[in-house]
């Protein structure tokens, strides 16, 4: 379960200098181990992990972990540094979570938003690792070669990654966004196979209502 943390304070910018503070909620994630040695914040959603874990996994923890901390007041939760990311949260409880449980990766198949979520964070924060097997979901469920594409549509062929109507959109963007130029040609085709040509352009809503665009490009 998810609680609040004592909430920071930010100034009011809407009523002029003399306004009164409003406090800036901040949410402490059910990622949350007490003897955690370093806080991340990811837009208002704190999680309180291992300094070791993220070093050995990111080359880019490690490089933060060697700065010098620069010690000013107010920015310690419990006793641990801050640090503060700008990513979306949801991403960052997805990759903690298989960071801290690497089984989850061992499932036959992954929802689309935790394997975005590893290559987003993990091209951004070099986890080696946790990107490459989400990119290896992503070319398995979309091949480059004719045996293996005809081996996708077979009937007993094994998904890595859940599908949902719109995932082949989802995919593009972010194959498009990330480089991985192999996939691109199989979305395309299974995305004009798939949904209707006036959807081509203007995308179409995901099972939870939020809306997938293919996006410029």
């Amino acid at each position: 379960m998810e609680s609040n943390a004592p909430p920071a304070k930010r100034p009011r910018t809407d009523d002029g200098p003399n306004a009164a503070e409003l406090p800036e909620v901040i949410t402490r994630s059910e990622i949350w181990h007490t003897d955690g040695t370093v806080v991340l914040q990811a837009q208002r959603t704190q999680f309180r992990v291992h300094w070791g874990l993220l070093t050995m996994h990111s080359s880019v923890f490690k490089d933060i972990y060697t700065l010098p901390q620069p010690n000013v007041a107010g920015v310690a939760v419990e006793g641990c540094p801050v640090v503060e990311v700008h990513d979306d949260s949801g991403d960052w409880k997805h990759l903690l979570e298989v960071l801290y449980d690497g089984t989850i990766l061992t499932e036959e198949t992954l929802q689309f938003s935790l394997v975005a979520a590893l290559i987003r964070l993990g091209r951004k924060y070099d986890f080696i690792k946790l990107l490459k097997a989400a990119v290896n979901r992503l070319t398995h469920d979309y091949p480059s070669t004719l045996a293996l594409i005809d081996a996708r549509q077979r009937a007993d062929f094994s998904l890595n990654i859940t599908p949902y109507p719109g995932i082949h959109f989802d995919v593009l963007s972010m194959a498009r966004e990330h480089s991985i130029l192999s996939v691109l040609p199989v979305a395309y085709y299974w995305m004009m196979r798939a949904y209707p040509q006036t959807s081509w352009f203007d995308g179409m809503k995901r099972p939870d209502g939020t809306f997938c665009p293919l996006g410029a490009g």
